[in-house]
């Protein structure tokens, strides 16, 4: 499935969200020309753990997101690079900067001036608070808006103190947003022949993220405090319990499933039992049935009941790493999350990851690997109708 067949998209991004928006995109069809620093690139090629792949710009960090894109290198500091990005906009369906607020207006790449190029352009603007509001001139990352947005203040417990997630998953999700932004904007311009201003913000995604949380406070006024490995439904068959080896995680949550647990546990007995016959007496009574399915936990190890739960139709899982999860054969692999493929110039074969869904029964995945540091400026440059000699000078002149 490639609906983006044919769309051009102008992308100014680095780091992770922005270019996790635009891959997206490229995975469905896209033309992805990523414009990045001669010389240097995205600052996230120095990322990851591999010393040997940081040193060649090509850290795993930026493989994880840039996979069929081509690499254009320009400096747009220089009259002459933003001359360059001009012309591909007038050859461009989609526009995608994450500078600060006001930086694009700064360099003559505002909206007003790439529509004045491009009437009907999608432009799309992805940043830590928004293009508006008085946290707009706010830098953010990831790590600061767990914090900021009220996510740190649910994750941990009293004794901890605030914990931030382990993954970048803002990040992430504010790049899903402005592709399912861009993509509704080019269906709209299918219709009206019109273009859009987009504006993705990391707040706004993470918020969406906290939908029932933000409507609780709205509507109850309670502000929710740290839960620790508390489930949202409260439920005292549900959170993480301690097998005879290892953790795992149940969500027992209704009374069909409360039930299912008791009998998968040999606990027929406390069914009926009026401390735990209903959702509003196991509450009033949390700590001592608690206690014993903790206790019965303990007779077997985690990956019996993982199996023997399943069995019963109760929701409940290992906690498991990413080695784990990951490993030949599991559910992940099977579902085909990573492509494989040859590294140009370091002959490694790498993973990159798919498309997060698939269409009747195929996996979507990116035909091409990421592209080193201005992999394809000649090319480009040549089909924007610059000739050899120019393209010369201007990489002497550090321009591209």
């Amino acid at each position: 499935m490639r609906p983006f067949d044919g769309i051009r998209i102008v992308d100014l991004t680095q780091i992770l969200a922005g270019p996790y928006c635009t891959y997206q995109l490229g995975l469905l069809g896209a033309e992805v020309i990523k414009i990045e620093l001669p010389g240097q690139g995205d600052w996230i090629r120095v990322t990851g753990l591999d010393p040997e792949l940081r040193e060649a710009r090509m850290g795993t960090h930026f493989l994880s997101q840039n996979a069929g894109k081509r690499s254009v290198t320009v400096n747009m500091k220089d009259a002459r690079g933003r001359d360059i990005v001009r012309k591909l906009v007038e050859t461009g369906d989609v526009f995608v900067e994450n500078f600060r607020p006001g930086s694009a207006e700064r360099l003559g790449l505002s909206y007003e001036d790439v529509r004045a190029i491009r009437p009907d352009i999608i432009y799309c603007s992805l940043s830590a608070y928004g293009q508006d509001g008085p946290w707009s001139h706010r830098k953010g990352y990831d790590h600061v808006l767990q914090g900021t947005t009220g996510v740190m203040s649910l994750t941990g417990t009293p004794e901890t103190g605030p914990i931030k997630a382990g993954l970048a998953f803002i990040d992430y999700a504010t790049g899903l947003n402005g592709a399912f932004a861009i993509s509704a904007a080019l269906l709209e311009r299918r219709k009206t022949g019109e273009g859009k201003r987009i504006d993705v913000a990391m707040l706004d995604s993470t918020l969406l993220l906290m939908s029932n949380i933000v409507a609780d406070y709205l509507i109850t006024g309670t502000v929710p405090e740290l839960v620790g490995n508390e489930p949202q439904s409260r439920s005292p068959t549900a959170g993480v319990f301690d097998a005879k080896d290892r953790p795992i995680l149940i969500a027992a949550n209704s009374d069909v499933q409360c039930r299912a647990l008791m009998t998968a546990l040999g606990l027929e007995d406390l069914i009926d039992d009026p401390r735990f016959a209903d959702h509003r007496s196991r509450l009033a009574n949390k700590p001592e049935l608690r206690r014993i399915v903790d206790d019965a936990l303990k007779a077997r190890s985690g990956e019996e009941w993982e199996e023997i739960l399943d069995g019963a139709e109760v929701p409940a899982g290992l906690i498991r790493n990413v080695a784990e999860v990951m490993a030949e054969g599991g559910q992940a692999m099977s579902r085909g999350i990573s492509r494989e493929m040859t590294l140009p110039g370091h002959d490694r074969k790498i993973g990159v990851p798919t498309a997060g869904f698939k269409v009747d029964g195929d996996v979507i995945g990116a035909d091409r690997p990421p592209p080193e540091v201005g992999a394809d400026t000649d090319a480009v440059l040549t089909g924007l109708g610059y000739g050899a000699a120019e393209i010369s000078k201007l990489r002497e002149a550090g321009v591209v």
